[in-house]
């Protein structure tokens, strides 16, 4: 099991970096406009996110909040182009840092 895994891992397709388009021209710094997101590429993948729509103001202060399962980090990962776009328009505007809060425990 683990090695099939590893398998389809290293054999998986690349990401799409043409999927998130950087038009520095526009005003907003993040758009999504009918966004349906997938986390793989094959028929059996289901959207995640579907039809989301959001513009985000220069200045503009967004919390993004939720249960756990809502779909939040999957937001932020579609916006960063670490999702499969199946449809819809996405472009981001200047540099995005983002650290996801997953926990790292060392062994000693």
């Amino acid at each position: 099991v683990a090695t099939k895994r590893i398998s389809n891992f290293l054999n998986a397709d690349e990401l799409d970096f043409t999927s998130v388009s950087h038009d520095i021209s526009r005003k907003e710094p993040l758009v999504i406009k009918d966004g349906t997101f997938s986390w793989g590429c094959d028929k059996d993948d289901k959207p995640i996110l579907r039809n989301i729509t959001l513009k985000i103001q220069p200045g503009q202060l967004v919390a993004v909040v939720g249960p756990v399962g809502a779909g939040k980090s999957s937001l932020l990962s579609a916006f960063l182009g670490e999702m499969v776009k199946n449809s819809g328009f996405v472009n981001t505007k200047g540099k995005i840092a983002y650290v996801p809060q997953q926990p790292w425990i060392q062994n000693a």
